[in-house]
């Protein structure tokens, strides 16, 4: 639709008009909660990740309360939801939080419904659609900063162990390790031609084979690390940077094609069409009609 989600260190998730960027609505969590991560459900829910290790779930479209991961199965350490009233802005229900919390970085919602989330520990967890902790993907030696849902049951990881990992989830195993970062790697982007574009401390934007059958290409001309990418409608590729740049590349080419300036280095990103929002580290969102800008 012509919303986009953003989430905060002011312990806020907010809901914007992507036309206009007017504010619609606003969702704050407890002062002693740090969000770091958020995902949307395909029945429409929404999950934010926080650094404690809780996860909680709320409805942008109804108030009616449905606690999430209450059921036996979890582990000690994984914590169940909150659950919020988006038209009361209020919090419905808050299940029972075990003490040995595991921060969350990453999370992503599957095909079937599961939720995959990742953490400091290199590991990451799947959950049902209810909550129950299924399994955990075991393989990366440092923290998992990004995960990203693939066609065909598959899921990419990426790790501050500097390689990508791709997932066969019915099976549980890794199908393919990619190396060739030199720092941690942030950010992921499914390409339409079903390759992987990754974002690094490197400076770079490196565009991937998933199967790991060919050199990945590398894009080059940010002079700070990178935390986030998105697609456009078009198939075109943003960056955003720390040195204050948005950058959209023809991944085809492997160029950059123009450069945007901001005041702040840019640390997330979100497409739709040709609309693109881009955050910074002022807290400001910029709204860009990709359509409009001038190419090189």
């Amino acid at each position: 639709d012509d919303r986009v989600l953003s989430l905060a260190l002011d312990n806020t998730v907010k809901t914007w008009d992507l036309d206009g960027g007017h504010l619609l609505a606003s969702v704050h969590t407890p002062e002693e909660v740090s969000l770091e991560t958020l995902a949307r459900l395909a029945d429409g829910r929404l999950l934010t990740g926080v650094r404690d290790g809780a996860l909680q779930l709320w409805s942008p479209d109804s108030d009616k309360i449905a606690p999430w991961g209450t059921e036996p199965s979890a582990a000690d350490w994984r914590s169940p939801a909150s659950l919020w009233r988006e038209h009361t802005q209020t919090q419905a229900a808050t299940p029972a939080v075990s003490s040995d919390l595991i921060p969350i970085l990453a999370a992503a919602t599957l095909a079937d419904g599961r939720i995959a989330t990742a953490s400091p520990r290199g590991d990451i967890d799947l959950w049902s659609p209810s909550g129950a902790w299924l399994t955990a993907l075991s393989g990366h030696d440092r923290a998992v900063r990004a995960l990203l849902t693939l066609p065909g049951g598959r899921l990419a990881s990426a790790s501050d162990d500097r390689t990508l990992r791709i997932w066969d989830l019915e099976r549980g195993i890794a199908l393919a390790t990619l190396r060739g970062h030199e720092g941690w790697i942030r950010a992921l982007a499914l390409l339409p031609d079903g390759r992987i574009a990754s974002a690094s401390d490197d400076s770079t934007i490196r565009i991937w084979d998933p199967a790991g059958l060919r050199r990945p290409a590398a894009l080059r001309g940010h002079e700070g690390w990178i935390r986030a990418l998105a697609i456009t409608g078009d198939g075109h590729l943003i960056s955003g940077s720390s040195d204050r740049t948005l950058r959209v590349w023809d991944p085809g080419r492997g160029r950059c094609i123009a450069t945007l300036y901001g005041n702040a280095a840019f640390t997330c990103l979100a497409a739709e069409g040709s609309r693109v929002v881009a955050g910074d580290a002022a807290h400001d969102l910029w709204f860009l009609d990709w359509s409009r800008v001038e190419i090189s």
